[in-house]
C-alpha cells in the first residue's frame, strides 16, 4: 500500500479521501528533500513544549516510518532539532518527520534531504519532564 501511495501526488490522495485528510497548510516543508515522504505514521503525543516522549520514538520507530509529533500547539518551544533528527535519519532510517509545532536548528536542517515539516522555527528548547505517549491517535495540523 505504501509503495502505491508513494507514486501519487498528495492532492490525488486527499481527493480519494473525500478531501478531508489533507495536512493543514501552516505545517510547512523545512528541509530540501530529494525524495517523496510516504510511510506508516509513528505517532508521538507530547505535553506542550516537552520532548520526553520523543525519546521513545528514537528507540521504537522503524525504518520507513514517518514520525508525526503533536505538541499540543505550543509555538514557544521546539520539541525537536538537529540532535534528534540526526538519530532518526542515520540510526532509525525514517522516511520523514512532521511536527505540529516549531523545530529548532533550521540553519543545519534546511539543507537536509530528509523530508521535515513543521509550523516554523524557534531557538527555544523543550522541557524533558513528560508525560507523553507513542503510537496513539494524534491530531496533527488542527
Amino acid at each position: 500500500v505504501v509503495k502505491s501511495f508513494a507514486k501519487l501526488p498528495a492532492s490525488n490522495v486527499a481527493d480519494c479521501m473525500e478531501r478531508s485528510n489533507a495536512m493543514n497548510p501552516r505545517i510547512q516543508l523545512m528541509s530540501n528533500p530529494d525524495q517523496e515522504m510516504c510511510g506508516p505514521a509513528f505517532t508521538v503525543h507530547t505535553r506542550a513544549g516537552d520532548n520526553l516522549a520523543i525519546y521513545a520514538a528514537l528507540k521504537y520507530c522503524h525504518p520507513g516510518d514517518v514520525v508525526v509529533i503533536n505538541d499540543e500547539g505550543d509555538d514557544t518551544r521546539a520539541v525537536i532539532g538537529e540532535v534528534m533528527m540526526t538519530w532518526l535519519r542515520d540510526q532509525r532510517h525514517v522516511a520523514g518527520v512532521v511536527v505540529d509545532g516549531p523545530m529548532r536548528d533550521i540553519d543545519s536542517l534546511q539543507n537536509w534531504k530528509l523530508p521535515i515539516y513543521a509550523t516554523g522555527t524557534t531557538p527555544g528548547g523543550p522541557y524533558k519532564e513528560g508525560p507523553g505517549e507513542v503510537n496513539v491517535p494524534v491530531a496533527c495540523g488542527n
